[in-house]
């Protein structure tokens, strides 16, 4: 099983999310062929929790983000769904072995997916952050299938929004439910380091960042590096593909929203214009900031106040086809050295006629002496392509006060 349950049972019952999805093997027949030595009962749960219901780019498309997906909680939905496909394997993976591995001679097993994580660094933290890394991938499935439990660390972060395993599902989970496990491994390694907590939500409860072991300080643009994947079609086509097939139409209207198809252009490369940007303080009225067309404001582009909350609102308009995994960067520079980096995934957004407006996360400005004076700084929005939409180069200034003209 790979996204591939009926489409009744995701309509009338909720899909992975119900856990009566548990008793759907009963009713699936091992018979069909007794050639069949190596059977797999469901194929990378890690993506099938991730994509379709933290990230919303996978059926059913759930996820937290209401400018995306209609419904979903990215927070909790991925560790049940989780929950659920452990112990529908176990009953399937006890069904053959109690009814049918003894005349077929055959084997059956689950097919995992986790990618390789080393630390970061040589220090403690980012020792254990690489082990949490791979708590959050590989261990998460895997332990229960072998102990019966979740990892420490998952059970420590996650709380009370993970699952727990009866002492039956544990038996029968743990002592009977594998003969055999295909690891799926990317073939690029990553590198993990440790950060602070971040919002609930299961791509962020591991409280750590990943890095390619050759990413520098700044993340520059690599074509070179961008997976190409053919033959591709432009979203109309998309559209028009299969489109009598109601289980996928269901899933792209519901992916798409309210998307008019004569307002969708024949190109394959998405459209993302930002129209404005603006510092939003609860100190003071919205700062609204001016973007030039060669992303090179002239002179001072604003001030900051010290000690200042504050955050960034930008809206902006997508055309064409879906911007996948747009997200922003930015870094900073005093003299010369940088003093603060951040990257903050935006989402994926289809294309419609009304603009979308985000608003970052708050933050705080530096204060002190030390901390005022002039900086410059890079910001940049890409898409998971690393397809630059817009790059802004500027300076500004920490002051002890907003200035007056803004």
């Amino acid at each position: 099983m790979h996204f591939d349950q009926p489409d009744a049972l995701e309509n009338k019952h909720g899909g992975f999310l119900n856990l009566n999805i548990v008793q759907v093997p009963t009713l699936t027949s091992f018979t069909i062929c007794n050639l069949v030595k190596h059977w797999v009962t469901i194929n990378a749960p890690l993506i099938m929790a991730k994509m379709g219901y933290a990230l919303g780019i996978g059926p059913p498309g759930r996820c937290s983000d209401r400018n995306f997906c209609p419904n979903g909680n990215g927070a909790t939905e991925p560790y049940i769904v989780s929950h659920n496909l452990l112990l529908a394997h176990a009953t399937a993976a006890n069904l053959y072995k109690q009814n049918y591995q003894a005349t077929q001679g055959g084997q059956i097993g689950i097919s995992l997916v986790a990618q390789y994580v080393e630390p970061f660094s040589n220090t403690s933290l980012d020792v254990e952050a690489a082990r949490r890394a791979m708590d959050f991938e590989l261990r998460w499935y895997m332990e229960p299938l072998v102990r019966g439990e979740y990892p420490e660390s998952v059970r420590r972060l996650v709380k009370e929004r993970l699952p727990v395993f009866t002492p039956q599902e544990k038996h029968s989970s743990k002592d009977h439910s594998i003969s055999w496990v295909s690891i799926i491994t990317p073939p690029d390694m990553l590198m993990s380091l440790a950060v602070g907590p971040g919002p609930s939500s299961s791509n962020m409860d591991s409280n750590t960042e990943k890095k390619t072991p050759h990413e520098g300080e700044e993340e520059e643009d690599n074509d070179e590096s961008s997976l190409h994947l053919g033959p591709q079609r432009t979203l109309k086509e998309q559209l028009e593909k299969d489109k009598d097939d109601e289980s996928l139409r269901k899933w792209k209207e519901q992916l798409l929203g309210g998307v008019d198809i004569n307002n969708i252009g024949e190109t394959l490369e998405p459209e993302v214009k930002f129209q404005s940007v603006a510092i939003v303080s609860p100190d003071r009225a919205d700062i609204v900031l001016e973007i030039p067309a060669d992303g090179k404001p002239q002179g001072l582009w604003f001030t900051l106040k010290e000690g200042s909350h504050y955050s960034l609102k930008f809206t902006f308009q997508v055309s064409n086809n879906i911007v996948s995994g747009l997200r922003y960067t930015n870094t900073v520079w005093k003299t010369g050295v940088k003093v603060y980096g951040t990257k903050e995934m935006i989402g994926t957004f289809s294309p419609q006629l009304e603009p979308y407006t985000h608003e970052m996360p708050e933050e705080t400005a530096p204060s002190g002496f030390l901390a005022r004076g002039t900086y410059t700084a890079k910001t940049k929005f890409l898409d998971d392509d690393n397809k630059c939409y817009l790059e802004i180069n500027y300076t500004f200034d920490i002051k002890k006060d907003w200035a007056s003209a803004e």
